[in-house]
């Protein structure tokens, strides 16, 4: 019980920060159903395989290749629907997208710049409805609502191995989510290999403005999370497999990259961005309308309790 506590007050204390993310939009389902997403600018080398949105322009210096792999339309509640999604303009050298998904533009794209949807796909321009400003609410709110719960619980889980091949486990009890808190210089070794022997969401909260991730992970942890709450710069220079969160940076992938990528901005060179499945975290819809906080700290407490009496019932 101290810990369902704990977790409400964080829910509390994210629903009252600046960025509390509106209800239509679900970090969540955000996280899962996209492989790729950019709250500004994506500039894009090579390809993506999973679902795109980008909230900014996309600029591609070669030829760029989207949804590679078959995947069906992401639709908004009462939005545009799609498997890419670009809230301003195209230029470059164009892109083509795979499978029969919808490309969505808001913007227009530059004069003699190709977009194609193969496979029965549509290319529209000047969409409106393209919901950035929710997707960005969204992310943030997540974000902060991990790093929260990170202060309030602390390391849930214990790190194992040696300093070439470190290992997130889970710790003594059984919980519905584990979690790491980490400072950016922990992750300056290049040859160190990191992997997760949990079971359930592992959250690596990372704190630090410019990171240079300079290990990999090179073996597909889809449980695992990373939280760069504090980041205004990500650079990923060897094989990553696992999901960044990082609302606020300019990330640089310049490897292949196995997972859900979801950055302020995003450039892409000398690999490509591949899906693997998102987990589902402990974390309800919280309210967009100001409470006052005992109120918030019910809304919090009755949803983390009932997400145990599911667990539970499981």
């Amino acid at each position: 019980m101290n810990k369902i506590l704990a977790m409400s007050a964080c829910a509390a204390a994210i629903s009252l920060s600046g960025h509390a993310y509106a209800a239509a939009v679900n970090p969540i389902e955000l996280l899962q159903g996209f492989n790729v997403i950019t709250l500004g600018d994506f500039d894009n080398g090579v390809h993506v395989h999973g679902r795109t949105f980008v909230g900014g322009d996309y600029t591609s210096p070669q030829l760029s290749e989207l949804t590679k792999d078959p995947v069906s339309n992401f639709t908004f509640d009462g939005g545009p629907s799609g498997t890419v999604f670009i809230g301003g303009n195209v230029s470059g050298s164009g892109i083509r997208s795979f499978n029969g998904g919808d490309v969505v533009i808001g913007g227009t794209v530059a004069p003699g710049v190709n977009v194609e949807a193969q496979g029965g796909g549509t290319v529209t321009q000047g969409v409106a409805g393209i919901p950035v400003a929710e997707v960005s609410d969204a992310l943030f709110g997540l974000s902060d609502y991990l790093k929260e719960l990170g202060v309030t619980l602390g390391d849930t889980g214990v790190l194992e191995g040696d300093s070439n091949n470190s290992r997130f486990a889970a710790g003594a009890t059984a919980d519905a989510i584990e979690i790491f808190n980490f400072d950016a210089s922990d992750f300056t070794n290049q040859n160190t290999n990191f992997g997760a022997t949990t079971s359930v969401p592992t959250i690596v909260n990372v704190s630090g403005e410019i990171i240079n991730f300079a290990g990999k992970i090179s073996n597909a942890t889809p449980n695992l999370i990373f939280n760069f709450y504090e980041a205004t710069s990500l650079s990923i220079n060897q094989t990553f497999s696992a999901h960044i969160i990082a609302p606020k940076a300019e990330v640089s992938v310049a490897a292949n990259f196995y997972g859900m990528i979801a950055a302020n901005s995003l450039s892409l060179r000398n690999g490509e961005i591949h899906p693997i499945a998102f987990p589902d975290l402990p974390y309800d819809d919280v309210t967009v309308a100001p409470l006052p906080a005992p109120g918030l700290l019910l809304l919090g407490a009755l949803g983390l309790l009932g997400y145990r009496a599911r667990r539970k019932a499981a």
